[in-house]
């Protein structure tokens, strides 16, 4: 995750992708290496993520993190779990993807590439900070804003 923080004025900031990554994959394609139920894992990425009012995925990302558009109904969820599915559903989210017919998700688009210019000017609107996710879609931004 690569967050680009509003208030950097131009700098991205990146973020300990350790954490969230451990987040973000076991509760919808269950990976072995993380511990998304571990209240004290959880309540740090809700900490860190309740500063981003958008972010911006590949298509394998989104389609892992969507989970969180619905994850209020499954039943027992812990109080930290809603939490973030609060925090994910109120966010934006833009999806950079060729195939991906229809958002499954609200407060969210799609868009058919990566243009850094695009996103560029959605940071220097932006009130809340922006997180790049997905390894595909953080090459393409390193890659298209080192060529500025």
């Amino acid at each position: 995750m690569m967050s680009m923080g509003g208030e950097t004025h131009g700098q991205a900031d990146l973020l300990d992708d350790n954490v969230a990554g451990r987040l973000h994959g076991r509760r919808a394609r269950s990976f072995g290496w993380g511990a998304p139920d571990d209240e004290e894992v959880h309540s740090y990425v809700n900490e860190l993520a309740s500063s981003f009012g958008t972010y911006l995925y590949g298509r394998r990302m989104y389609e892992t993190m969507v989970y969180w558009e619905t994850a209020h109904t499954v039943p027992d969820q812990p109080q930290f779990v809603l939490d973030f599915a609060r925090q994910w559903q109120a966010a934006e989210k833009i999806v950079y993807s060729s195939t991906l017919a229809e958002p499954s998700s609200a407060r969210t688009r799609i868009e058919r590439e990566f243009d850094p210019g695009a996103v560029r000017r959605l940071k220097a609107d932006a009130e809340h900070d922006i997180t790049v996710d997905g390894p595909e879609l953080a090459a393409q931004a390193l890659k298209g804003w080192s060529c500025r």
